[in-house]
């Protein structure tokens, strides 16, 4: 579960709960920043999809 040389959680799989209560702090503060993460990627994607779709749109009306 956790990386013997520097102490720190592997993400690849989540820890158990006692793992993850016994790091607490450290756990938290990459849980808040894996949801901005994701809160950010899911913004981008949405204004991508606005993006592209008033393009491909004025693309049409100039008949391309």
């Amino acid at each position: 579960m956790s990386d013997p040389r520097t102490g720190q959680l592997s993400l690849t799989q989540p820890p158990p709960p006692g793992e993850l209560a016994g790091a607490g702090d450290i756990s938290e503060r990459q849980g808040t920043k894996l949801n901005l993460i994701a809160t950010w990627s899911q913004k981008r994607s949405d204004l991508l999809e606005i993006l592209s779709e008033k393009c491909v749109g004025s693309w049409r009306s100039r008949g391309y």
